[in-house]
């Protein structure tokens, strides 16, 4: 029978060990939401583990883990949205500054 607690717990330590070489190795940086993702759901499942558990030190360290991260992804996609609404903006302005100088 497959314990699904320990997987979970197996499977969120992996997250946040690949996500910590990947940062150790030069491959990604904190600052990407790549890393972010990654340490939120590593974070999360092993706050399931702990609490199935019932060791506590280990149900606050991930929560507050989880939801820092979480926090940074939010933060990302924020970040990501005003990039993208700024450049919708640019583009408009753009095509609106042409259709005027044509149109004058």
């Amino acid at each position: 029978m497959i314990d699904l607690p320990l997987t979970f717990g197996i499977v969120g330590m992996v997250c946040i060990l690949f996500a910590f070489l990947m940062v150790q190795l030069h491959y990604w940086t904190q600052d990407q939401m790549r890393y972010d993702i990654v340490n939120f759901f590593g974070s999360a499942l092993l706050l399931i583990y702990a609490f199935e558990g019932r060791v506590w030190p280990f149900v606050i360290l991930n929560s507050v883990w989880a939801l820092y991260s979480l926090w940074d992804v939010m933060g990302d996609m924020r970040k990501r949205g005003n990039v993208e609404n700024a450049e919708v903006n640019l583009c408009r302005s753009s095509s609106l500054e042409s259709y005027d100088d044509r149109h004058a």
